[in-house]
């Protein structure tokens, strides 16, 4: 071996050997001033579920939304600070922005999530988070939501592929989450939902695109829509006081009333292949409907509009060739013609049943 080769290998070796006397002394005293050295915290204790923690200004965020594939998601109330915990996130695969108003977490695996132009910032930690992934790189994914009583959201969006999860109770404390004025829109790609000890006055939506298990439990909301591809429905103590719509195209729909009924609401129940059993009431292949309140409810199916009475002259001005409607314009009359009837609760299986009890 050449003189010059072997003083490159000696001089190679006492530079890796400072490397590590200096990682160790850096670990030492980050141990010492409480210092983190990765951006995620864990522990064997913990089975190496490595978290990374971002607090929410209670006051300021008025949205929030989520859009994952294979994350299972908790939503809980807490006496705390709101914040988010992201559990099992490598650097570099996920998007977290906050602006004045909005948070928003996305998946990424894009290099642009290490630069954020908008406040000239690099955000990028060293090599070690990367390295320090191999730890837990097989572990399941989640994010817990904690939000307090004191936040003031508009709208709460969580989208996907694992379970969602509302527990305003949890550890049996005899609370409920109280979202007063937010709009809670939940689709999951795969996964299951259950939401219990949950209060808001506004809109609770539910979607599941794929086969799925919903439960709900001691809810309380001004409008509930849950709609299914297939999909096992269990609704105990549900309160809600402007509209129930439930459309599912397959699965079944077990509702204990527990005590409430539906004397201040419309009642219309359908099935195309299956079964309605409503207290002694057994319907088969058909519709139950029920009025109860001042506008009858139409029994023609949720979704479509109803039909012009024979009678009535069309408004010639109004006629609009259907050639001539732009796809917006059809778009916006599908959602306009699937809006929920107030003072009604619809339930829609095409194939399944419906038991409410």
């Amino acid at each position: 071996m050449k003189p010059t080769s072997i003083i490159f290998l000696i001089v190679s070796v006492l530079l890796a050997c400072v490397g590590v006397l200096l990682c160790f002394t850096a670990s030492n005293m980050a141990a010492n001033h409480g210092t983190a050295i990765f951006s995620q915290t864990g522990s064997a204790e913990t089975g190496y579920n490595y978290t990374t923690e971002y607090r929410i200004d209670s006051e300021k965020i008025s949205q929030i939304s989520f859009d994952l594939a294979d994350t299972d998601v908790y939503v809980y109330r807490t006496d705390d600070d709101s914040r988010i915990e992201l559990v099992n996130f490598p650097e570099g695969t996920y998007n977290f922005t906050e602006n004045k108003t909005n948070i928003k977490l996305t998946d990424t695996t894009s290099v642009k999530n290490w630069v954020d132009i908008d406040n000239f910032k690099i955000n990028f930690n060293g090599f070690r988070d990367y390295l320090h992934y191999f730890r837990y790189r097989d572990n399941r994914r989640a994010v817990n939501l904690y939000l307090n009583g004191s936040i003031a959201l508009n709208r709460l969006s969580i989208i996907s592929n694992g379970n969602i999860t509302v527990d305003g109770n949890a550890g049996n404390q005899n609370t409920q989450l109280i979202l007063s004025d937010t709009d809670c829109e939940f689709i999951t790609r795969g996964g299951d939902f259950s939401i219990s000890y949950f209060r808001s006055n506004s809109l609770l939506r539910l979607e599941a695109t794929e086969e799925a298990i919903i439960e709900l439990n001691a809810v309380n909301v001004n409008t509930l829509e849950i709609y299914g591809v297939y999909a096992n429905t269990t609704i105990r103590a549900l309160n809600f006081t402007y509209a129930l719509y439930i459309d599912l195209n397959q699965g079944r729909v077990d509702y204990n009333l527990g005590g409430r009924n539906f004397d201040n609401f419309n009642l219309l129940l359908e099935v195309k292949n299956g079964v309605i059993k409503y207290g002694s009431q057994t319907v088969r292949d058909g519709l139950y409907v029920e009025n109860n309140y001042d506008e009858a409810v139409s029994p023609s199916e949720p979704g479509e509009p109803e039909e012009p009475d024979e009678q009535d002259e069309p408004d010639e001005t109004e006629q609009t060739d259907p050639a001539e409607q732009t796809e917006e314009e059809t778009t916006e009359q599908r959602e306009a013609n699937r809006k929920v009837t107030p003072n009604a609760a619809i339930i829609v299986v095409k194939n399944g049943d419906i038991v409410i009890q």
